[in-house]
């Protein structure tokens, strides 16, 4: 089982026949905590049975059940950071199913509709944005693709051998000796490469610079058509050498310090992230601007309503949502309205603001608009601070 990434939001988003079943609930991986998970999962489905009331499918108990990991599955189900899932999201249809790994443990909530429930995805719907990250070490390049949470590594093309073994084929029969690190990428001790012969700093320099060479040329053809950051984790003078080998437009000076191989895989991402973080940020930040300077206007809109009215439509550009917004009134629930609803949503009388909220993030989804989580909103002209806004493309 995955965790949830982006890439699968489509499959979320999409329009099936039937009810739709959206399940989140806290996640234990300990072996002796198994147990909890079925509970929590039993107690979910009980609650949430009375209200199915479908007289053509039944409600989909034991299906909805095998959706939920064994140990077996936990044991295959390692991320590339090797950092465990804390919460699950079990999606049901009568053409479709899917559950994934979460980040982080979601309140327990259970809810029937005709579309699937994303807001407790919001954490992940936001534009955090992806970057690629380059590790540089004596035993082998690795290029990676990375996000606020995942850190995948991926295969080049023409991606040469390690640095010893291009040495070795070059000429084994060298003065110089090589000696590599003999840790392995994402974790573990090693020791630092060591040299030794006639001009040794030379060599190891040379041989260095034709080496980075063929990992810029495999790389920069990888990206070439790529506008995402690149980051690199090496020693001080291999990223230095890399940056003045690599044509990439979009190779950060910014970088890790240090052997990557002496990291653990979660390490690297958590670094990456933190220095890819604020060059990421600028989408946030024009739209952020933008709104500020469109405050008083008609492009930006304030209550639920308006938003869920404009995103409908396509209007939205972007959507901002203060965290504790999206905090359900109740763990049990079926969403107001549906396809055969006499009007939109915005205007059922019964529907709370956790579902104008859904909504809302899920039109402005379906229609290219961006997520922003709005941490420190300012305040309006009334002083109030409004929990969620959008700014409108017209």
């Amino acid at each position: 089982m995955n965790f949830f990434k982006r890439k699968f939001l489509d499959d979320l988003l999409a329009e099936y026949e039937g009810k739709h079943i959206s399940l989140y609930m806290p996640f234990e991986r300990e072996s002796d905590k198994w147990d909890v998970n079925r509970i929590r999962l039993k107690n979910l489905l009980t609650a949430i049975e009375p209200i199915w009331d479908d007289a053509v499918t039944p409600f989909p108990a034991q299906a909805l059940r095998r959706l939920v990991p064994d140990g077996t599955d936990l044991m295959a189900g390692e991320t590339a950071v090797d950092r465990p899932g804390q919460g699950l999201a079990i999606f049901w249809a009568p053409n479709f199913s899917a559950a994934y790994y979460l980040p982080f443990g979601p309140e327990e909530q259970a809810i029937v509709g005709h579309r699937f429930v994303l807001c407790p995805l919001m954490q992940l719907l936001q534009e955090t944005g992806e970057f690629h990250l380059l590790t540089l070490s004596q035993q082998q390049a690795q290029l990676w693709r990375g996000d606020r949470y995942h850190l995948r590594a991926l295969t080049v093309k023409g991606m040469p051998d390690s640095l010893e073994e291009e040495l070795a084929l070059e000429d084994p029969e060298r003065q110089l000796q090589f000696h590599t690190a003999t840790g392995t990428p994402g974790g573990g001790q090693s020791r630092p490469p060591m040299f030794f012969g006639h001009d040794a700093d030379k060599e190891k320099k040379g041989a260095v610079r034709r080496y980075l060479n063929e990992v810029a040329e495999a790389v920069d053809n990888y990206l070439s058509e790529q506008t995402l950051p690149l980051l690199t984790a090496g020693v001080g003078y291999v990223r230095a050498l890399y940056a003045e080998v690599s044509d990439y437009p979009y190779l950060l000076e910014a970088g890790i310090n240090g052997n990557p191989d002496d990291k653990k895989s979660a390490d690297l991402q958590m670094d990456a992230w933190q220095l890819a973080r604020p060059v990421l940020a600028h989408k946030k930040e024009a739209d952020r601007d933008q709104l500020a300077a469109r405050q008083h206007t008609d492009q930006v809109v304030q209550t639920f309503a308006e938003i869920v009215s404009a995103a409908t439509y396509g209007r939205v550009q972007a959507l901002f949502v203060a965290p504790d917004s999206a905090a359900p009134a109740q763990t049990v629930w079926r969403q107001p309205g549906g396809k055969a609803a006499t009007g939109p949503l915005n205007e059922l009388p019964d529907a709370t603001p956790a579902d104008l909220l859904d909504e809302a993030i899920v039109q402005t989804l379906r229609h290219g608009g961006r997520i922003h989580m709005w941490d420190r909103p300012d305040s309006d002209a009334n002083g109030e601070t409004p929990v969620t806004a959008a700014l409108l493309r017209f």
